[in-house]
């Protein structure tokens, strides 16, 4: 980029080809849109809205033929778009010189091309998708793009400063269009305005606020948000907006007057002279509503808008052209409502859904989250009894937007026509799958964990247990076999009617709040391809995703399932999923039910496999709190029946403490180290609950003798370290941490210690550093409460001067929020004229709420131009 000399620049991938007038057409497009600063294609490798839908096959047969006739079909469509792919980029080189170059710290991940269309999003331009240009791609086909160096160059905690104003305005504005699409349009105005309370200043945030409205018929508060523009930026725009509000009002005067100023500012306005035309039209005026219609699309061909109005203008005269106008209007602005609607209603009249079909589902892919958009071309399938087709556009809507009346009923419809999922035949092939699940009031999320497995296994199994909401209906029109069982308390029991119920030759194991990554199911199917001598079973790491990086094994998202990961990271625990289906191989244990006890007793060998499961219960507190209430419940009653068994105490001890039955929790924990004496992990838990209740020699006590079991064990180091800190031991704690580090590198709830440790020893220089690698860490987001936790912990023991030390380096690291100056000034009242001189002595006592790891058990169920190439 530095060496070119051209005035546009091509960023281009070695894999890429174009075809004839591609680059034209990019270019076309580039100059055709004033506030573009991104131009690039569509193709058959891309995610998001670059990937094309349909033709897949018969572009890899023959590309060259294929790009003609995608571009003859698509000829001027364009696709505003948050992103484009690095694959093929073009641009003007003043956008170089206004944004700067490639960020070379993120390497070659495909994040150096997202940082840089943040970038140019951040400067005021947009991205756009030239809708008629199809690239090929040679390589292999592309896989998930790992974002984590992009998540850590953009963390969503820098509020304070104009970068992180102008980032967080962008991200409300894309997360408040999608909003729109989905049909939740008060979500999508309470994040415009959280948009406009971060940038009041932003014009282009007015402009799509007041577009969404617009679209979704609200011309009353589309004029409220363009009242509110700052007065002397994007005149014309407003203009041509408010013109539109006023004709979806029937204010026909005020909209003719906006028209005509307009088209004084801006002779060829193709939104002005489509507007004067249906003002026109509706005063009776036909020829010259067509006149209008036709210099609008002359002037802005890929304006989908004059197309419709001129197609409705001639339906009754010219049926054929008026379908074909309206067609190419869809092609263009699918989005639409209005466009979307008209072309719809048309090939009803005309019946041609085949004709549509393809039309449809192009414009289905390219705008995935468009729900209107997404219901209409289910409706053009089941119109033409293709049921396989619309039963997988239900499913996905379902996941997508949500479950309602409308859309359930119209997939037991389809359903009942295809049946369910069967493994059928005798001599069925040895390497079947059976998904097998309990469930219970799952209806939230049986949807998007049945979408997520089906391809991968052969017929799944649902053993409903009571549910009183709409899951045995959602399961059964995803094509489940539902099964209901009378609820015993026993959770192991209503596996193993599952198992029972299941034809596969292998059962795979899942809960509803669970999900099996798409591009793993490749890998799912060749284990159970393997021919073996002997039986064997697989073990899975479930991802534990939660909000509290506290917790004992904590993994920071690592950007490779960018659709599936959640929270601020994961935590692990494995267990055995998938094994043959054999008489023999049943849980065990009424609660946190197991599988492997029965595997040992018959020798069958459990092998790890590398594809994680995707869990996102701890995600959910409320539920997540009843559901441990209840297993709590049952657990009690049935460890009175058991006796003192290992894994029930264990799980058990774990669902007290975190209920906060602390006194419960440390008998279970004394209980259990009868039966199982030195379990190391046993004192770091037992530590938890010594911390909760404030008993800090208690908690030195639990981690010196995990410390003795097992040294390498990073919690026990943690929580001795965490004691110290609260007995007036900084610098010791300091030394602790430091050490720690220095052998197992990023562990954040041992950066942030270490940071408050530097802050109370009066090493202020070392401690901002930390803290300014913590805002930009999987943390960051935490920061602020953990920041008020532990300084409410030092002013409840007494050291309201240390808490101030604690708030102020880390204000002077840039973390800045209204809940910090207000501890900040809870700690002022308390301190009075102290200040702290480092270390001191003496005991105290009270709690340091959330500064705590947990040790969850291994099988814990929850948790013209020049341009240069």
């Amino acid at each position: 980029m530095q060496a070119a000399t051209g005035e546009y620049i091509l960023l281009l991938s070695s894999d890429v080809v174009i075809f004839e007038h591609g680059l034209a057409d990019m270019l076309a497009c580039l100059s055709g849109h004033p506030d573009a600063g991104i131009v690039g294609p569509m193709t058959q490798q891309a995610t998001g809205s670059q990937q094309i839908g349909l033709d897949i096959e018969r572009a890899m047969q023959d590309p060259v033929k294929f790009a003609r006739t995608f571009r003859d079909r698509n000829r001027h469509r364009r696709i505003r778009c948050d992103r484009t792919g690095e694959f093929c980029m073009l641009f003007h080189r003043k956008l170089v010189q206004e944004i700067g170059m490639l960020d070379e710290t993120l390497g070659d991940s495909g994040a150096e091309g997202n940082d840089f269309s943040i970038r140019a999003s951040l400067a005021g331009y947009t991205s756009v998708i030239a809708g008629d240009v199809y690239v090929h791609r040679t390589g292999k086909p592309i896989g998930s793009l790992n974002m984590k160096q992009l998540d850590r160059k953009w963390p969503v905690t820098d509020i304070e400063s104009e970068a992180g104003k102008r980032y967080l305005t962008l991200l409300a504005m894309e997360k408040g269009q999608r909003a729109f699409e989905k049909g939740d349009s008060q979500y999508g105005i309470d994040l415009f305005l959280d948009g406009i309370k971060l940038s009041p200043n932003s014009t282009l945030l007015y402009l799509r606020f007041a577009e969404c409205l617009i679209n979704d018929k609200r011309c009353e508060d589309a004029l409220g948000v363009l009242s509110q523009m700052p007065a002397a930026s994007g005149v014309l725009q407003r203009i041509e907006l408010e013109a539109y509000a006023n004709e979806g009002l029937e204010n026909f005067t005020e909209a003719m007057r906006l028209v005509d100023r307009a088209l004084d500012l801006d002779p060829d306005s193709a939104v002005a002279l489509n507007l004067k035309g249906m003002l026109a039209h509706r005063q009776g005026e036909a020829k010259e509503a067509e006149t209008y219609y036709r210099k609008a699309i002359e002037r802005a061909s890929g304006f989908g808008d004059p197309y419709t109005n001129l197609g409705a203008l001639l339906w009754e005269d010219a049926p054929e052209t008026a379908l074909e106008l309206l067609e190419k209007a869809f092609v263009l602005s699918p989005y639409s409502h209005d466009i979307a609607g008209n072309y719809h209603t048309a090939i009803t009249s005309a019946e041609c859904y085949s004709r549509a079909e393809p039309i449809f589902l192009e414009a289905a892919a390219t705008y995935p989250f468009n729900k209107n958009l997404q219901y209409k071309t289910i409706d053009v399938l089941v119109k033409q009894e293709k049921f396989e087709a619309a039963m997988a556009s239900i499913e996905a809507a379902i996941v997508r937007f949500g479950i309602d009346d409308g859309i359930l009923e119209a997939a037991l419809t389809v359903r009942d026509r295809l049946g369910a999922d069967e493994i059928t035949g005798a001599g069925h092939r040895k390497d079947t799958i059976s998904l097998c699940m309990i469930v219970k009031n799952e209806e939230k999320d049986i949807g998007r964990c049945l979408h997520s497995v089906k391809p991968a296994v052969d017929e799944m199994i649902v053993v409903d247990t009571g549910s009183n909401d709409r899951t045995r209906d959602i399961a059964h029109a995803f094509g489940a076999k539902v099964y209901e069982m009378k609820w015993d308390e026993d959770f192991a029991a209503a596996r193993n009617f599952a198992i029972e119920k299941a034809a596969g030759t292998w059962t795979f194991h899942l809960d509803a709040d669970e999900v099996v990554a798409r591009q793993d199911h490749d890998a799912l199917r060749k284990l159970v391809r393997k021919a073996n001598s002997s039986p064997r079973a697989y073990s899975y790491t479930t991802r534990n995703y939660t909000l509290d990086t506290n917790q004992v094994g904590w993994e920071a998202n690592d950007g490779w399932y960018s659709q599936e990961e959640a929270g601020s990271g994961w935590t692990p625990s494995e267990k055995v999923r998938l094994f043959p289906r054999d008489d023999r191989i049943r849980f065990m244990y009424p609660v946190h039910e197991l599988v492997e006890p029965s595997l040992k007793r018959y020798g069958i060998v459990m092998k790890k496999c590398q594809i994680p499961i995707h869990h996102y219960g701890k995600l959910n507190q409320q539920k997540s709190v009843e559901k441990k209430e209840a297993y709590y419940a049952i657990g009690r009653k049935k460890l009175a029946e058991m006796g003192d068994d290992a894994v029930a105490l264990r799980e058990l001890a774990i669902q007290a403490e975190i209920l906060g039955r602390h006194r419960e929790a440390l008998e279970l924990w004394e209980r259990f180290l009868k039966v199982v004496p030195d379990d190391p992990q046993a004192y770091i838990n037992m530590g938890i609950v010594h911390c909760r209740t404030g008993d800090f020699e208690a908690l030195l006590g639990t981690a010196q003798k995990a410390l003795e079991l097992n040294p390498a064990l990073k919690e026990a180091h943690y929580n001795y370290a965490l004691a110290k800190l609260h007995l007036n031991g900084a610098g010791e704690a300091a030394a602790v941490l430091e050490k720690l580090l220095a052998e197992i590198g990023q562990y954040p709830p041992a950066h942030f210690l270490l940071a408050a440790a530097y802050s109370l020893t009066q090493r202020k220089a070392e401690s901002i550093e930390v803290f300014n690698q913590l805002r930009k860490s999987a943390i960051g987001p935490d920061l602020t409460t953990r920041l008020r936790e532990l300084a409410q912990g030092l002013v409840d023991n007494n050291r309201p001067e240390f808490a101030l030390v604690l708030l102020e380096t880390a204000k002077e690291s840039g973390i800045q929020s209204r809940e910090i100056e207000d501890a900040y000034s809870a700690c002022l009242k308390a301190s009075g004229s102290k200040h702290p001189v480092g270390d001191g002595g003496g005991k105290h006592t009270g709690g340091l709420s959330g500064q705590y790891v947990r040790v969850s058990s291994s099988k814990d169920l929850e948790t013209g131009s020049r341009v240069t190439i």
